[in-house]
């Protein structure tokens, strides 16, 4: 079990490059450490994460597959997380994460399904 508290976060270029179209800036914008910049500053967050015997990858490594889906929930708030895909022995440098978060008017759509490529 992990508790993580966001302390803080610096722009070493000015906040003249931060905008609504980069992302990590608005929350579930995209996969990152910090879903909302910021955000985590207001509660510690809890999540779990695991480790895994993997001889093809040289050992002890991150579950990744897992620990993105609780890292992400935990800091959205909700079971966000819908798939993690990742295959580290085709390609090791890509992941994909589906989510979906609520949306505040359902009167039609109930949650927005997102994805995104990391």
């Amino acid at each position: 079990q992990v508790s993580s508290t966001f302390l803080s976060g610096t722009f070493p270029l000015g906040t003249r490059f931060i905008s609504k179209t980069v992302p990590g800036v608005l929350k579930g914008s995209i996969i990152a450490a910090l879903a909302d910049v910021g955000a985590a500053a207001e509660r510690s967050i809890s999540y779990t994460l695991r480790f895994v015997d993997s001889p093809q990858e040289g050992g002890v490594v991150a579950d990744r597959v897992f620990n993105i889906s609780q890292q992400v929930d935990a800091l959205l708030g909700c079971t966000a997380v819908r798939a993690v895909e990742y295959a580290p022995l085709d390609n090791p440098t890509r992941l994909a994460v589906v989510w979906s978060t609520p949306r505040r008017d359902t009167s039609v759509i109930r949650e927005d399904l997102r994805k995104a490529e990391l």
